[in-house]
């Protein structure tokens, strides 16, 4: 009786498709791969600072190199055009660090449109946009998000309003401080060299020895690449322990029906939903169901992106709630 019992509520279609899951999430986390060097990759995000200022500024226009996590804060208006974008980033990073091989970002429409695909073709830059509804996927810029918000809140005034005049001082406050990733600041690792503060001219401990010669620096900066690497590496295995700790391995199978969620799916008149599709018409509910049923799933195992029969869209991230029991109840 007991398995006849457990055997109902796992093949119960009301319960698979209404109820919450209570098991750990599926899918282990796999980060992007280790950029070979300085401006090969970076990373690149819009943060709304919620506040204009005085120079009709309100966003920030962040751009991280995902080898030396060095960053540069440009201030720009709400309405910035893709056109306007694309010229802020040639001014403030290709004019000074060339083009990168990989640019990640969300999927915001200026990063989506076609003037910008066209740019990044131009440039030979590849583009790698996230999922909608995953921002860690572009962690390094959502990281840096939270730096800046953490370190304008000790330099801006009462009014909030002078921020954007601020964001010079924050980027060199950030670039010159030691990075807990690489174990070197930003400034030392993409540059070559650390910039003097006023520190080094008051303390004499802290000021360096002669300039040292060519072949000297070349040595000594390849070290400190390989160093990088090391760091890097180690940074990231520590994350994926603590991450896939509450996360089990996906197992499903080319041709598994499974549930995707649907509280994120784009929904229609009086917040109805998809559900299914039957005979060319669309069919919905007045309440909106948690999951939806799929028909079919193309995708490898322990895949990260899995391509769907949904009629509403094809492409889902990895987290799929979980099969559906193929069983009759």
């Amino acid at each position: 009786m007991l398995d006849d019992a457990k055997k109902y509520v796992q093949t119960c279609q009301v319960c698979q498709r209404d109820k919450p899951r209570t098991q750990a999430p599926l899918g282990l986390l796999k980060p992007l791969p280790i950029p070979a060097g300085p401006g090969q990759s970076i990373s690149m995000d819009f943060m709304d600072t919620l506040v204009t200022s005085k120079n009709g500024k309100r966003h920030i226009f962040v751009i991280v190199d995902k080898f030396t996590k060095y960053a540069r804060l440009i201030p720009m208006s709400e309405t910035a055009t893709t056109e306007h974008v694309i010229k802020l980033f040639m001014d403030n990073w290709v004019c000074d660090f060339g083009l990168p091989k990989t640019i990640v970002s969300d999927r915001d429409v200026r990063f989506t449109s076609e003037m910008w695909k066209k740019a990044a073709e131009q440039m030979g830059s590849q583009l790698q946009m996230t999922f909608g509804n995953h921002p860690e996927a572009n962690g390094q810029a959502e990281q840096m998000n939270r730096v800046v918000q953490h370190l304008l809140r000790h330099y801006i005034k009462p009014s909030q309003d002078d921020w954007d005049e601020k964001l010079p001082l924050i980027a060199s406050l950030y670039n010159n401080v030691v990075h807990n990733t690489t174990d070197v600041s930003p400034n030392q690792l993409h540059l070559g060299w650390k910039p003097k503060s006023a520190l080094d001219f008051l303390l004499p401990e802290n000021r360096t020895a002669a300039t040292p010669g060519t072949i000297e620096f070349g040595v000594q900066y390849e070290k400190l690449l390989q160093q990088t690497v090391e760091h890097i590496k180690k940074s990231q295995e520590a994350m994926i322990a603590s991450e896939n700790k509450p996360r089990r391995q996906s197992t499903f199978k080319v041709g598994e029906r499974v549930w995707v969620k649907a509280n994120n799916v784009k929904t229609f008149n009086d917040g109805y939903h998809i559900l299914h599709h039957a005979n060319s018409k669309l069919h919905w509910t007045e309440l909106p169901k948690r999951f939806m049923e799929t028909l079919d799933k193309h995708a490898e195992a322990d895949a990260l992106i899995f391509q769907v029969a949904c009629p509403i869209h094809s492409t889902f991230y990895f987290r799929l709630p979980g099969r559906k029991s193929s069983c009759d109840p």
